[in-house]
């Protein structure tokens, strides 16, 4: 079926030959063949569709049908993301990392194969300067139909005297903070990349510092674990600024099991809607239970940033 109407179509036959086809009493045109089709309107919620055939006896048999039309969802805008892997930092002073932009291939699969994302581009060991640019790029492009999702994966320090946490790209350095992009600057383009919905996903040591509070959600009201349309209608019209991190104020092991999870659990689940809330809180045990230093991602709002209670979607293909 499609839309708001079904056509019911299949083959009546009996030895004595056919002399009528009904579908909720509207008469079908019987072909020689016995092949009969009815187009019918349907109605939200349950439609009970009975079909009856009759001979040239007048003897007659049915079959019923139901077929239950969901409302519809929320209109939703475009997805775009953008993901960030730094792996190679030339300069002496910093550690390589190995993994980062494996890892970013393998989000990138999941989320091209299995959800609505429609522009999706993968920064490999960008510069300070090219990750912001990225950032301007989207907030030139970017209307408040669009959704984002930005993931960042690579070094992370916080530092104790400014109280700021930073990502390190490629061309960072130990001992000045010209190169390095702080979490000041990272929620402040999430704040001003006009969209209805922005995630950040951060896979990084104290990855947690870009909360200004430490506060985190662990449950869902009650209507919102349901994947049910107007609960999901009414998330999707409230904006929101929301990140999930790896972490929260500590260091986080190089071989990322939390992007293991994240990937295993947007690759099975089975929800059209998927909100990130759920889905933070789906591979959060695991992740603890299966991190070497046990690790406990965050997930929680982007402060000042524009969050107005909504949550990001992921919506399958």
């Amino acid at each position: 079926h499609h839309g708001e109407s079904i056509k019911v179509e299949g083959i009546a036959s009996d030895a004595s030959g056919i002399r009528l086809v009904k579908v909720n009493q509207v008469s079908s045109q019987l072909k020689d063949d016995g092949r009969f089709s009815v187009i019918l309107p349907l109605s939200v919620g349950e439609n009970i569709l009975t079909v009856i055939a009759i001979d040239n006896y007048s003897n007659q048999t049915s079959q019923t049908f139901e077929v239950v039309v969901d409302p519809p969802g929320p209109k939703i805008g475009t997805y775009h993301a953008l993901l960030i892997a730094v792996q190679n930092y030339p300069h002496d002073s910093i550690k390589d990392l190995d993994f980062p932009i494996q890892d970013a291939e393998r989000l990138a699969e999941v989320l091209k194969k299995g959800y609505l994302f429609s522009d999706l581009k993968i920064l490999k060991n960008p510069t300070r300067r090219e990750i912001i640019l990225a950032f301007d790029q989207l907030s030139n492009q970017l209307t408040e139909d669009d959704n984002l999702l930005i993931f960042y994966s690579g070094h992370g320090y916080w530092d104790e005297r400014l109280k700021t946490g930073f990502w390190l790209p490629s061309d960072a350095t130990e001992k000045s903070r010209a190169d390095w992009l702080s979490n000041g600057t990272i929620s402040n383009y999430i704040g001003g990349i006009q969209c209805q919905h922005s995630l950040l996903i951060a896979d990084a040591c104290f990855s947690g510092s870009i909360f200004k509070t430490r506060e985190a959600f662990d449950t869902l009201s009650e209507e919102d674990q349901v994947d049910q349309p107007e609960s999901i209608k009414r998330i999707y019209g409230l904006p929101s600024r929301r990140a999930i991190t790896s972490g929260a104020m500590e260091t986080v092991p190089d071989r990322s099991v939390f992007l293991d999870f994240l990937v295993k659990k947007l690759r099975r689940s089975q929800s059209k809607y998927l909100l990130a809330e759920k889905l933070y809180i789906e591979m959060k045990e695991a992740v603890i239970n299966n991190s070497p230093t046990q690790q406990a991602p965050l997930y929680g709002t982007i402060q000042q940033a524009g969050d107005e209670g909504g949550d990001f979607i992921f919506v399958r293909k």
